[in-house]
Order: C-alpha cells, then sequence, then structure tokens
C-alpha cells in the first residue's frame, strides 16, 4: 500500500508540475499578445489580405514561385528577383490603400512595403513601426504585419524582439529575438519564443 501511495504522490506531482509549466507559458503568451495588440494587428492583415482582388492574391503566388525557383545563394537572376520584390511591393500597397489605411514611406527609396503607423514610448521615441508587407520567400505570400522594434533596453523592450511578423492564421506568425548577450538574431514562432521565457525545467 506504501508503494502504491508513494507512486500515486509523484505521478499527482508530475502532473502538478506539468500543470504549472503551461499555466506559465499560457500567461505568458497571452502577455505577448496583449503587450504588442496581437487581436488588432491581425484583423488589420486580415482587412488588406481581403482587399486583394482575385487576380492579385493569384498574381502575388505566382511571384512567390518564381522567386523561390531560384537559389537563394546565387548572383544569377538577381535583377529579376527584385523586379518581382518591386511589383509585390506595388500589389501590397493598393491592397491597404484599398482596404482604408494611409500609407506614410514612399514607394521607392524606403526598405518598407507600407508603413502605416508608429508607437512611440511615453518618452516620446518611436518603440516600433508598424508596416504591412509581403515576403515572396514565405510560402504563403499574403499580406501581413510586421512589427520593427526600435529599442532593445529592457525597459522598453524586455523580451528583447527585433521584429513580429502577425498573420491572418497565427500559424503562421513569426518572431525574430535577440540572444540574451545580444550577439545573434534567432527566428522562430510564438511557441518557440515563448519557451525561451520559461524556467529551464518547463522547456521542451
Amino acid at each position: 500500500m506504501k508503494k502504491i501511495f508513494i507512486v500515486f504522490t509523484i505521478f499527482l506531482s508530475a502532473n502538478a508540475f506539468a500543470a504549472t509549466c503551461e499555466s506559465q507559458r499560457a500567461s505568458l503568451k497571452q502577455s505577448l499578445y496583449n503587450k504588442y495588440n496581437f487581436n488588432y494587428y491581425r484583423s488589420v492583415s486580415d482587412k488588406v489580405t481581403g482587399s486583394l482582388t482575385a487576380s492579385e492574391r493569384e498574381e502575388l503566388f505566382t511571384l512567390s514561385e518564381l522567386f523561390n525557383s531560384i537559389p537563394h545563394d546565387t548572383p544569377e537572376n538577381q535583377n529579376d528577383r527584385y523586379a518581382w520584390q518591386k511589383r509585390a511591393k506595388v500589389i501590397i500597397r493598393t491592397a491597404t490603400r484599398r482596404a482604408g489605411f494611409k500609407i506614410s514611406n514612399p514607394e521607392t527609396g524606403d526598405p518598407y512595403d507600407a508603413k502605416i503607423g508608429e508607437v512611440r514610448s511615453r518618452d516620446g521615441y518611436v518603440e516600433y513601426l508598424i508596416e504591412v508587407t509581403e515576403l515572396l520567400v514565405m510560402s504563403i505570400p499574403l499580406p501581413h504585419i510586421t512589427l520593427w522594434f526600435s529599442r532593445m533596453d529592457p525597459a522598453h523592450n524586455p523580451y528583447r524582439i527585433f521584429s513580429l511578423k502577425i498573420n491572418v492564421d497565427p500559424t503562421l506568425d513569426v518572431v525574430r529575438w535577440v540572444s540574451a548577450d545580444y550577439s545573434q538574431k534567432i527566428t522562430g514562432t510564438i511557441d518557440q519564443f515563448v519557451s525561451t521565457l520559461l524556467p529551464a525545467e518547463c522547456r521542451e
């Protein structure tokens, strides 16, 4: 009976520990979603994507297929790539305006596809920029919101996030963050990123 009790106690403790880890994971993820307004930015991605015409949507997928048909690490056909990206940018900007958003950056001579806003910290400095963007290298090259972070200090960017891509489909969200020693940028899913914030015993 004593052995059964010990085994049962260990079983309960393991379950309680797993539940605590999952609770921490869910809490951290929700905190991240709340802090950076995922629901709102996802609705913007949805609105812009919904404003694409059928032909524009088809063209984006065609451009993506062409873009990814060429090896990424060779100099050949790079002019074609630039041309495809330029065309995709025109489509994104057109859809963004059609969806009712004002674009603040010029069409040429600027790295952003369609900058539609920025969030400033209380001290007046920009915390992050808001861009509607496409990425032909992605398997689903539809417009989505990218948040580009301007500050890396703990007070204004406690998660050390470099950029967030918020898609209509949450499984396509991407986060890039800076390692604890600021020596490298790491790319992963939201769940992979949240795992790095958990105590060591809760990481998968």
